[in-house]
Protein backbone atom coordinates (compact mmCIF):
# COMPACT_ATOMS: atom_id res chain seq x y z
CA UNK A 1 0.00 0.00 0.00
CA UNK A 2 2.78 2.40 1.01
CA UNK A 3 4.16 1.38 -2.27
CA UNK A 4 1.15 2.55 -4.45
CA UNK A 5 0.81 5.58 -2.33
CA UNK A 6 4.55 6.49 -3.26
CA UNK A 7 4.06 5.69 -6.99
CA UNK A 8 1.19 7.73 -7.17
CA UNK A 9 2.80 10.54 -5.46
CA UNK A 10 5.84 10.32 -7.93
CA UNK A 11 3.28 10.26 -10.20
CA UNK A 12 1.82 13.47 -9.34
CA UNK A 13 4.51 15.29 -9.03
CA UNK A 14 5.87 14.12 -12.44
CA UNK A 15 1.99 15.54 -13.64
CA UNK A 16 2.61 18.95 -11.59
CA UNK A 17 6.16 19.13 -13.16
CA UNK A 18 4.94 18.45 -16.54
CA UNK A 19 1.70 21.27 -16.03
CA UNK A 20 4.15 23.92 -15.23
CA UNK A 21 6.32 22.97 -18.59
CA UNK A 22 3.04 23.30 -20.51
CA UNK A 23 1.59 26.50 -18.87
CA UNK A 24 5.34 28.01 -19.58
CA UNK A 25 4.61 26.96 -23.46
CA UNK A 26 1.28 28.48 -23.04
CA UNK A 27 2.63 31.60 -22.09
CA UNK A 28 4.87 31.91 -24.21
CA UNK A 29 2.72 31.21 -27.03
CA UNK A 30 0.51 33.75 -25.99
CA UNK A 31 3.34 36.16 -25.58
CA UNK A 32 4.05 35.83 -29.16
CA UNK A 33 1.03 35.60 -30.19
CA UNK A 34 0.36 39.07 -28.98
CA UNK A 35 3.84 40.32 -30.09
CA UNK A 36 2.09 39.14 -33.39
CA UNK A 37 -0.44 41.06 -33.27
CA UNK A 38 0.97 44.36 -32.27
CA UNK A 39 3.35 43.95 -35.38
CA UNK A 40 0.02 43.05 -37.69
CA UNK A 41 -1.54 46.30 -35.95
CA UNK A 42 0.85 48.19 -36.86
CA UNK A 43 1.51 46.96 -40.11
CA UNK A 44 -2.31 47.34 -40.75
CA UNK A 45 -2.05 51.06 -39.67
CA UNK A 46 1.36 51.69 -42.00
CA UNK A 47 -0.67 49.79 -45.06
CA UNK A 48 -3.76 52.04 -44.42
CA UNK A 49 -0.99 55.41 -44.64
CA UNK A 50 0.39 54.26 -47.72
CA UNK A 51 -2.76 53.30 -49.58
CA UNK A 52 -4.07 56.99 -48.05
CA UNK A 53 -0.22 58.82 -49.46
CA UNK A 54 -1.13 56.64 -53.12
CA UNK A 55 -4.49 57.83 -53.09
CA UNK A 56 -3.29 61.25 -52.93
CA UNK A 57 -0.86 61.17 -54.98
CA UNK A 58 -3.00 59.57 -57.70
CA UNK A 59 -5.26 62.10 -57.70
CA UNK A 60 -2.48 64.47 -57.50
CA UNK A 61 -1.00 63.08 -60.73
CA UNK A 62 -4.36 62.93 -61.75
CA UNK A 63 -4.86 66.59 -61.96
CA UNK A 64 -1.04 67.67 -62.93
CA UNK A 65 -1.92 65.08 -65.91
CA UNK A 66 -5.21 67.44 -66.90
CA UNK A 67 -3.08 70.68 -66.21
CA UNK A 68 -0.65 69.44 -68.57
CA UNK A 69 -3.26 68.53 -71.28
CA UNK A 70 -4.57 72.23 -70.81
CA UNK A 71 -1.54 73.48 -71.12
CA UNK A 72 -0.72 72.11 -74.15
CA UNK A 73 -3.86 72.56 -75.65
CA UNK A 74 -3.64 76.30 -74.73
CA UNK A 75 0.37 76.28 -76.09
CA UNK A 76 -0.65 74.70 -79.64
CA UNK A 77 -3.66 77.83 -79.67
CA UNK A 78 -1.15 80.17 -79.25
CA UNK A 79 1.10 78.97 -81.66
CA UNK A 80 -1.15 78.48 -84.34
CA UNK A 81 -2.33 82.26 -83.49
CA UNK A 82 1.22 83.49 -83.09
CA UNK A 83 1.56 81.10 -86.96
CA UNK A 84 -1.63 83.30 -88.17
CA UNK A 85 -0.50 86.72 -87.01
CA UNK A 86 2.70 86.16 -88.51
CA UNK A 87 1.10 85.56 -92.05
CA UNK A 88 -0.70 88.11 -91.63
CA UNK A 89 1.88 90.07 -90.97
CA UNK A 90 3.87 89.07 -93.92
CA UNK A 91 1.16 89.70 -96.03
CA UNK A 92 0.49 93.17 -94.58
CA UNK A 93 4.10 93.74 -95.44
CA UNK A 94 4.21 92.66 -98.86
CA UNK A 95 1.36 95.04 -99.24
CA UNK A 96 2.14 98.29 -98.17
CA UNK A 97 5.74 97.38 -99.62
CA UNK A 98 3.73 97.26 -102.95
CA UNK A 99 2.37 100.51 -102.25
CA UNK A 100 5.25 102.28 -101.44
CA UNK A 101 7.78 100.56 -103.78
CA UNK A 102 5.83 99.96 -106.52
CA UNK A 103 5.47 95.93 -106.46
CA UNK A 104 9.86 95.48 -105.77
CA UNK A 105 9.86 92.77 -102.94
CA UNK A 106 12.45 90.96 -102.08
CA UNK A 107 11.26 87.45 -100.23
CA UNK A 108 13.66 85.73 -97.45
CA UNK A 109 13.14 82.32 -97.30
CA UNK A 110 15.19 82.01 -93.95
CA UNK A 111 13.42 84.79 -92.26
CA UNK A 112 9.83 84.04 -93.80
CA UNK A 113 9.04 87.63 -93.88
CA UNK A 114 9.13 89.99 -97.73
CA UNK A 115 11.79 92.38 -97.34
CA UNK A 116 11.39 95.82 -99.47
CA UNK A 117 13.37 97.07 -101.81
CA UNK A 118 13.99 100.67 -102.61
Amino acid sequence: MEAHIAEEEDARQKLQLEKVAVEGKVKKMEEDIMLMEDQNNKLQKERKLLEERMADMSSNLAEEEEKSKNLTKLKAKHESMISDLEGESALNHSHVCRILYNDRILWNPQKKTPKCVA
